[in-house]
C-alpha cells in the first residue's frame, strides 16, 4: 500500500508541476499583452492567440478585439487570479515534497493546507466581486449557486479544505501528545 501510495503521489505532483509551467506561461503571455496593451506597442504574433474571459455567465471570447480600459481591466484580473491560482499550486507542491508517509502529521502541513484553504477563500471573493461589478455595470446581475458556478466551486473547496484542515490540526495534536507520552 505505501509503494502505492508514493507512486499515486509521484503522479500528482508531476501532473500539478505541468499545470503549473502551463499557468506560467499562460501568465507571462498576459503580462506581456498588459503592457503592450499600455504602452501602445503592436506585437505581431501575440494578437492571433485567442483568449476568452468568463466572467459571470459570459464568456468573453477574444478580449484582443475589446476597447483598451476593458482589455486591460480583464487582462489584470486574469492576472491576478492566475497568480492567486499560482500561489495555490506552490503551497500544494510544497505539501506534496514535505509529506512523510510514514509521519505525514506535522505543524507545517497544517499551515499549507490552512492557506490554500483562505487563498481558496480569496479567489473566490474576488471572483465573486468581480463578477457582481460585471453584472453591475452590463444590467445582467444574476447572482447564483448551481454547482456550475465557477465562484461557488472555490468557496465549498475552500470550505472542504478548511475542514481538512481542522481535521488535520486535530490530528497533529493528537500525534505530539502521543509522542509526549511515550
Amino acid at each position: 500500500m505505501q509503494k502505492n501510495s508514493t507512486s499515486i503521489l509521484e503522479i500528482l505532483k508531476l501532473f500539478i508541476w505541468l499545470y503549473t509551467i502551463i499557468l506560467s506561461i499562460g501568465l507571462f503571455i498576459l503580462i506581456l499583452l498588459i503592457f503592450a496593451t499600455i504602452l501602445g506597442i503592436d506585437i505581431g504574433s501575440m494578437k492571433e492567440i485567442k483568449i476568452s474571459v468568463n466572467i459571470g455567465n459570459e464568456n468573453i471570447k477574444n478580449i484582443q478585439s475589446l476597447e483598451k480600459g476593458r482589455l486591460l481591466f480583464l487582462l489584470v484580473y486574469s492576472v491576478v487570479l492566475g497568480t492567486m491560482e499560482l500561489i495555490m499550486l506552490r503551497y500544494v507542491i510544497k505539501i506534496l515534497q514535505k509529506i512523510k508517509l510514514n509521519h505525514p502529521f506535522s505543524i507545517e502541513i497544517y499551515f499549507l493546507i490552512s492557506r490554500i484553504a483562505k487563498l481558496a477563500l480569496a479567489i473566490g471573493c474576488l471572483s465573486f466581486l468581480i463578477n457582481f461589478i460585471a453584472g453591475l455595470v452590463t444590467g445582467k446581475l444574476s447572482i447564483s449557486f448551481d454547482s456550475g458556478n465557477e465562484n461557488f466551486r472555490f468557496f465549498l473547496f475552500a470550505g472542504v479544505v478548511y475542514i481538512i484542515a481542522q481535521v488535520y490540526k486535530k490530528a497533529v495534536d493528537l500525534q505530539s501528545e502521543n509522542d509526549l507520552t511515550i
